[in-house]
């Protein structure tokens, strides 16, 4: 992460170093830029500390993931230890830990950074701390590394990603899920749609430009893709006011219920594989391999 003690600004890309970017006028109040070569996205006024911490200890830590969201990290979680071998797991920023204590089911070895010192506590009773954010401090070398909607927080993902090759042992594995700039959500709420947020998400990937990125520290395709539509995000667009009085994850569960139940989770689920065909979903789930 890049701190400012003045107001400074990035002047070039931090993935390809290509100084030739442009403003998002659209998007000005979070400091927007494109870069021109790798279509990477990002805030170039550089937050300062005060602005971090400020940001950061208003962290709402009692959000937990919904059922449904628990059951799709299960189906990911058996596919890679099915067709891969990992013994142990780093979560960078692993939040209240869900990942880890699927792995830690199946017996692997499970790691952890995070913020904040009761969350800490809590998630050392399962799993095991290491120091450094997204940077960690360890001596110790990683079969997969898990970056949940985290590297949107960063705005040097250059030095993240290599810290994390330095990492990982021979074909180490990076798992990274980080919502999608070319979203189709995010062409029609534009600046109104919830990712935009600074300074707490500072990087805005499409799926060229993360692919780019990883490419650069050593790292070859398993799997890149974009994903999925969310009925709670058009409702929440539409009805915000009412929304913002009901618990997230439950009322998307309960939506998730009612289009299961009225047959409208079949067209949920055509619109998804149509986004994921033109790179339109509102996620990016990247799965890459050390190649170096």
């Amino acid at each position: 992460m890049i701190i400012s003690k003045n107001e400074e600004l990035i002047l070039k890309c931090n993935i390809c170093d290509n100084k030739n970017i442009s403003d998002l006028l659209d998007y000005k109040k979070f400091y927007l830029k494109v870069c021109k070569k790798c279509n990477f996205y990002f805030s170039n006024k550089i937050p300062n500390i005060n602005m971090i911490n400020e940001c950061y200890s208003e962290y709402d830590r009692s959000v937990t993931l919904s059922d449904n969201s628990i059951k799709n990290i299960e189906v990911i979680v058996n596919r890679h230890i099915k067709k891969y071998d990992i013994n142990n797991v780093l979560d960078i920023g692993c939040g209240n830990g869900e990942f880890l204590d699927l792995y830690k089911k199946f017996g692997k070895e499970t790691y952890f950074t995070e913020f904040g010192d009761n969350l800490i506590n809590q998630l050392k009773q399962k799993h095991k701390y290491i120091d450094g954010g997204m940077n960690p401090l360890s001596k110790k070398k990683f079969d997969l590394v898990i970056l949940s909607e985290v590297i949107e927080h960063t705005n040097d993902p250059n030095s993240l990603i290599k810290s994390i090759s330095n990492l990982q042992n021979k074909n180490g594995l990076i798992y990274i899920t980080t919502p999608n700039y070319n979203s189709l959500e995010r062409k029609i709420y534009k600046s109104s749609y919830g990712i935009f947020s600074y300074p707490e998400h500072l990087s805005y990937f499409t799926i060229k430009s993360l692919d780019i990125l990883l490419q650069k520290h050593g790292y070859k395709k398993i799997y890149g893709f974009s994903s999925n539509v969310s009925l709670y995000r058009f409702l929440e667009y539409f009805n915000k006011s009412n929304l913002n009085k009901i618990n997230i994850n439950k009322s998307s569960d309960k939506i998730q219920s009612i289009s299961k139940k009225s047959g409208l989770i079949y067209i949920k689920n055509l619109i998804s594989l149509i986004l994921r065909l033109l790179n339109l979903g509102n996620t990016l789930y990247f799965f890459y391999k050390k190649n170096t």
